[in-house]
């Protein structure tokens, strides 16, 4: 997971929730199955970009760089990305009630603490701030490790 030179957008409610900032610049990348296909990794960005109004979420595989996909939320864009891989198997295998959060990576404690922390982020109006401790990193950590690997394995 990455974090690049992100730009907190205070001025446009849709920016950022009570629990969640969706900063401008945004972007992770993690291993998963393919679109081409699924039963081999490749690499996702994910990344959340300018969208005027509110942001705009998106997902590009390393191996299918000219087709991005984009949607007005990160679950959008997630369960698109489930939806292609069920396609490409020609069944379903895997859920797809998208969790954008958590496949995007701005949902982990450390990242969201990161986001936090950055400039503009106090004039967030609707945002809760958070506390950071080093357990619930952990426990997040375990449980998604877990949660991410039985939606790699088809297993949900």
């Amino acid at each position: 997971m990455g974090y690049c030179d992100v730009q907190v957008v205070s001025d446009r409610p849709d920016y950022h929730t009570e629990e969640l900032i969706f900063p401008v610049g945004f972007c992770s990348s993690r291993m998963y199955g393919s679109l081409k296909d699924p039963e081999k990794k490749c690499v996702y960005t994910c990344k959340i970009l300018d969208g005027g109004y509110s942001p705009s979420f998106e997902i590009v595989a390393d191996n299918e760089l000219e087709y991005p996909l984009v949607g007005e939320s990160a679950s959008d864009c997630h369960t698109l990305l489930l939806h292609k891989i069920n396609l490409s198997l020609g069944f379903e295998v895997v859920s797809t009630r998208g969790r954008g959060p958590e496949f995007f990576g701005f949902s982990h404690p450390t990242i969201l603490n990161l986001i936090q922390s950055s400039p503009g982020t106090r004039k967030c109006t609707s945002y809760k701030w958070s506390r950071f401790e080093g357990h619930s990193v952990l426990n997040y950590e375990l449980s998604m490790t877990l949660s991410i690997g039985a939606l790699s394995q088809g297993s949900r």
